[in-house]
């Protein structure tokens, strides 16, 4: 392991509002959450764990705040804990204008090659081209009517080794940041 740390096991469920209506998605609320966050993080802090990376793999506004306020309460509770909470995607989109057009988004090129690289049986061989046509400013998720593919971008340029380009990057950055919010004692 790069930075020795214990991985604890993960959690397959958050809020995810906007992808909620497709099927098989599970959303939790985002009080619910909050309060899974606070507590588990309290239960580690309770057998002595002091430094915490509470690491997403979805990135929704909402889930990463309810994520956020769970942490900042369990921080508030015990304040010898130290934690830094973010998404991987983070890292992903940092590479937005570089390795893939500035627009892409969801499931778009960026993350179906992510995904290529590690669970290449995971997604299937159509490549959608997706412009984002829900605004910004207005309040509320996007309807399947709306948004039928759950995809901003284009993945038909998609590849396993731009995934791999992805991850190596992903690794690199996750690894700078647990070594500057959280070093070790």
């Amino acid at each position: 392991m790069r930075i020795g740390a214990l991985v604890a096991p993960t959690l397959p469920y958050g809020n995810c509002a906007g992808t909620r209506p497709f099927p098989g998605t599970v959303s939790v609320s985002l009080g619910v959450l909050s309060r899974l966050v606070r507590e588990l993080l309290e239960e580690l802090a309770r057998t002595g764990v002091r430094r915490v990376l509470v690491l997403s793999g979805h990135a929704a506004q909402g889930h990463m705040a309810a994520l956020r306020e769970g942490a900042e309460e369990a921080v508030r509770a015990v304040p010898a804990l130290h934690v830094a909470v973010l998404s991987d995607y983070d890292f992903v989109y940092e590479l937005r204008g570089k390795l893939s057009p500035a627009a892409d988004g969801h499931g778009g090129l960026l993350e179906t090659s992510r995904v290529m690289s590690m669970r290449p049986a995971a997604v299937g061989s159509e490549r959608p081209k997706v412009e984002y046509r829900y605004s910004r400013f207005r309040v509320g998720d996007p309807t399947v009517e709306e948004w039928p593919e759950s995809v901003i971008g284009d993945t038909g340029p998609a590849t396993a080794e731009l995934g791999h380009q992805i991850q190596a990057h992903v690794l690199d950055r996750l690894e700078a940041t647990v070594r500057e919010l959280l070093p070790a004692a």
